[in-house]
């Protein structure tokens, strides 16, 4: 049991790693601010004065927050991982 939690912690970590270089690809902080600007930009009154403007506007935020919703999801499951991971840690060292 005790090799298989190494192996885990490795995996664990080689995903943390690679979460981290998709955070720096994704822009995580810049994916956020244009989601905001595009946010704001649809909530003015004259947003639908252009159909094909607003309906590709849409389209971008909605493509961009899919992005930032699949980022937070691998996050969430890595954070899950960590979790599990420490228990088996515990577990392994009372054994």
């Amino acid at each position: 049991v005790f090799m298989d939690v190494l192996e885990i912690k490795r995996e664990v970590e080689t995903l943390s790693e690679r979460l981290g270089k998709t955070q720096d690809i994704f822009d995580v902080p810049a994916l956020t601010a244009r989601i905001q600007d595009l946010e704001q930009v649809a909530a003015q009154p004259q947003f639908w004065d252009d159909q094909t403007s607003a309906q590709q506007t849409l389209q971008e935020l909605n493509d961009l927050k899919a992005h930032l919703e699949q980022f937070e999801q691998w996050r969430s499951h890595l954070e899950d991982a960590r979790a599990i991971l420490e228990l088996m840690e515990l577990e392994a060292d009372e054994s």
